[in-house]
C-alpha cells in the first residue's frame, strides 16, 4: 500500500514515488552504549510539491490537501523534490543547521540551474517511541528553492550524525550563539 493518497492535478495522478518513506541507516561515533548506527525513518510533508493556496492566484484544479488545509501544487517544488531522496541519503556526511524557531533544522544545497538560489530543506529529527522498529524519526516538513541571502544568516553547523546522536540518548542540542 502507498504512503500518499492519490493527489490528482489538473486531472492526472501525481506520482509521488519518489517520496515513499525510507529507512536511512547513520553510522554514529564509537561511545559507551552507542548502537554503531541508528536507524531512522524519514518521512516527507505535502509542503515539499504545494505552496499556500491564494485562491485569487490558484485554480481549483490544482489543490492538495494537508489534513483539513488547502494547499497548491507546486510544479518547482514537485520538480525539485525528486531531489530529496539522495539529499537525505547523504545526510550522515552532511552538516545541517538549526532553525530560527530552534524545533527544526535546515540543510541548504546549491542550485546550480538557479542563479542566486539554493534548496532548503527543513525537517525535524525526534526520537521513535518505545516498540518502534527504529531509533529516530525525520520528518521533511517542507523544502523549496530560496534566495542566497539566507544562507549568510545560518547558524552554525553540526554534523548530522552528532545530532542524531544526540536526540537518540535525549542529550541536549547546543549550537553556537548567533
Amino acid at each position: 500500500m502507498a504512503y500518499w493518497p492519490p493527489h490528482i492535478i489538473n486531472g492526472q495522478e501525481l506520482d509521488l514515488l519518489h517520496l515513499e518513506p525510507f529507512i536511512l541507516q547513520c553510522i554514529i561515533p564509537a561511545g559507551p552504549g552507542n548502537p554503531p548506527h541508528l536507524h531512522i525513518n524519514v518521512r516527507f510533508s505535502c509542503h515539499c510539491f504545494s505552496e499556500a493556496f491564494d485562491p485569487v492566484r490558484h485554480d481549483p484544479g490544482i489543490i492538495v490537501m494537508d489534513h483539513k488545509t488547502r494547499r497548491a501544487f507546486d510544479l518547482r517544488r514537485y520538480e525539485l523534490s525528486r531531489l530529496l531522496p539522495g539529499l537525505i541519503g547523504a545526510f550522515p556526511e552532511r552538516k545541517v543547521h538549526q532553525t530560527h524557531e530552534r524545533r527544526n533544522y535546515c540543510y541548504f544545497q546549491a542550485l546550480t540551474e538557479c542563479d542566486g538560489q539554493i534548496y532548503e530543506v527543513f525537517f525535524s529529527l525526534r526520537r521513535a517511541a518505545a516498540g518502534e522498529p527504529h531509533h529516530l524519526n525525520l520528518f521533511v516538513e517542507s523544502a523549496y528553492p530560496s534566495v542566497v541571502s539566507h544562507v549568510a544568516k545560518r547558524p552554525h553547523a553540526i554534523r548530522f550524525p552528532i545530532l542524531a546522536l544526540k536526540v537518540f540518548k535525549n542529550l541536549p542540542v547546543r549550537f553556537a550563539a548567533r
